[in-house]
């Protein structure tokens, strides 16, 4: 288990490393709020719940720039569920496994333009190298989700 100042020195290490990325989206590793630290957090929410607040360091633990692709949306009418897949770089996969294993309990979110889309299971994205983003049948939430993610794979170099 680390320290909180080895943990420190690990988020300052990733925020080296992402220094000029889009640090607005990605894969953030949640943290609790506390003085010593106020200055390398920031406050997150869902679209629909301001009133749900993570907080998470500056610097996300996989970056938007991991991210490979997306499936295609598709509604399940049985399961009553509208959903795609988001598919991460190995280089994204390494990060998430070095930090999780790291960091006891430590809580992964995927942020995506400083707005929470949920909450992930690390055990899934390190087999798979995907997470699957569902909602109900036809939401608009699932759909911003992707339009917005697909934007940021597209705008790439």
């Amino acid at each position: 288990m680390l320290t909180r100042f080895t943990f420190l020195g690990l988020l300052l290490l990733l925020m080296v490393d992402s220094f000029g990325q889009d640090n607005t989206s990605g894969v953030f590793l949640t943290m609790k709020p506390t003085k010593k630290f106020k200055e390398f957090t920031k406050v997150v929410s869902p679209r629909n719940n301001s009133n749900k607040k993570y907080y998470v360091p500056l610097s996300p633990v996989i970056s938007s720039n991991e991210f490979v692709k997306v499936s295609e949306i598709t509604n399940d009418q049985v399961l009553n569920l509208t959903s795609f897949l988001l598919y991460f770089s190995q280089r994204g996969i390494d990060n998430i496994k070095a930090m999780t294993s790291r960091v006891e309990g430590a809580q992964a979110i995927l942020v995506v333009n400083d707005t929470v889309i949920g909450e992930i299971k690390t055990v899934g994205i390190a087999a798979n190298r995907f997470i699957q983003i569902s909602g109900p049948l036809n939401s608009p939430d699932v759909e911003w989700a992707y339009d917005n993610i697909k934007a940021i794979i597209v705008a790439k170099p």
